[in-house]
């Protein structure tokens, strides 16, 4: 009796698929995942069902002319095409037409496939993944969805919602994310290479040891994120929030990080060498034992960070705030300190080798132990007489004499 009863609704929600009615059809989509959570026979036949809607929906028809929908697409909505060139860069061979959100049908079918990932062989979800490779998923749904170890190269998944969503070890390498909505998901070791996650929306994401290589998170919102071991190398992250993100031993080499926000954020152990911080903002973080060397922090706040034991070799502080920074056994070799404020920050024990402190404010700070800072050094400097200076320099008469 089970068995007919389960025969009898497959017949009747598929009839309910090819409704011209979308509430109808909206049923048909939600009763056939329902089914196939219940039966595993009928699992494999609803995956296959669903996909074939969703492809049936969302690809023009080779054989008409640009614009033609195929039979059963009834929506005034277009759903997305594989398109020659992309939305932003549509032509009279690519109209603006056809570059349009996807039906709500489409999306919920979508969102059915990804819950039903969960409980498929990899074999099944596979028919689920090639759903979205080289296809323009424009404002799709698919909170929740379980998407792990999948390969989606190339994919076009702009605006796409995967709140939450599971995407430990997925591939999407060139991916086109910008404004994805991915709050809350789980991307671990996943695989971001050169993507474009322009304007995404990352906060509180779990993005431990992924990889985002030469990836555009240009104003990208990765607030309270997790990227503990992430890779960053050659990654734009200009005018990103990273505020309270969690970038322990991370990789960031070369990276663009111009007007990002990481005030609070962790970065021990992180390497930024050759990073460009211009402008960038990261009052309260935890730089501890970071590799910093020939990094621009050019007019950067950094203040009440933490940089102790921190390695910046030839980094550019030029106009940085440093109050109450502290920089305890931190590599300042060739560091230019030009005009940067340094009030109250303690560099204790630190290195100055051929430091530039040209207009440096050193108010309050403490230099007990510095090595390798010289006379000369301290006398192009700014301080007062809270300033505590190392054995063998003299306090210039002027920091005194000017207040």
């Amino acid at each position: 009796m089970r068995r007919l009863r389960w025969r009898w609704r497959y017949t009747v929600e598929i009839d309910q698929l090819g409704s011209e009615a979308l509430d109808v059809r909206l049923v048909g989509i939600h009763a056939l995942e329902s089914l196939a959570v219940e039966s595993k026979r009928y699992r494999r036949e609803v995956v296959e069902v669903l996909s074939a809607f969703v492809r049936g929906r969302t690809v023009l028809d080779p054989r008409q002319p640009w614009g033609t929908w195929p039979a059963g697409a009834t929506s005034s909505r277009s759903a997305s095409l594989e398109l020659p060139a992309s939305a932003d860069q549509a032509t009279t061979d690519t109209p603006l037409d056809l570059v349009r959100n996807l039906d709500t049908d489409v999306q919920a079918a979508l969102a059915a496939l990804g819950r039903l990932s969960a409980k498929v062989d990899m074999s099944l979800a596979s028919s689920i993944y090639t759903l979205l490779a080289g296809q323009v998923r424009a404002e799709a749904w698919l909170e929740e969805a379980v998407l792990t170890d999948a390969w989606v190269g190339r994919a076009n998944l702009t605006g796409v919602h995967l709140e939450a969503a599971n995407l430990a070890d997925v591939r999407l390498v060139w991916a086109d994310l910008h404004r994805a909505r991915l709050a809350g998901a789980n991307l671990t070791r996943a695989c971001l290479v050169w993507a474009n996650l322009t304007g995404a929306r990352l906060d509180t994401a779990n993005l431990t040891s992924a990889r985002l290589d030469g990836a555009n998170l240009t104003d990208a919102r990765l607030i309270w994120a997790n990227l503990t071991g992430a890779r960053l190398i050659w990654a734009n992250l200009t005018g990103a929030r990273l505020d309270g993100a969690n970038l322990t031993d991370a990789r960031l080499d070369v990276a663009v990080l111009t007007g990002a926000r990481l005030d609070g954020a962790n970065l021990t152990d992180a390497r930024l060498d050759g990073a460009n911080l211009t402008d960038a903002r990261l009052d309260g973080a935890n730089l501890t034992r970071a590799s910093l060397h020939l990094a621009d922090f050019t007019r950067a706040s950094l203040d009440f960070a933490d940089l102790t034991d921190a390695q910046l070799f030839l980094t550019d502080l030029t106009g940085a705030r440093l109050d109450g920074v502290n920089l305890t056994r931190a590599c300042l070799d060739f560091v230019d300190l030009t005009s940067a404020r340094l009030d109250g920050a303690n560099l204790t024990g630190a290195r100055l080798d051929v430091a530039v402190l040209t207009g440096a404010r050193l108010d309050g700070a403490n230099l007990t132990g510095v090595e390798g800072l010289r006379q000369e050094q301290v006398d192009v400097a700014r301080g007062d007489e809270q300033t505590v200076l190392p054995e063998g320099i003299t306090r210039p008469a002027f920091w005194t004499e000017s207040k």
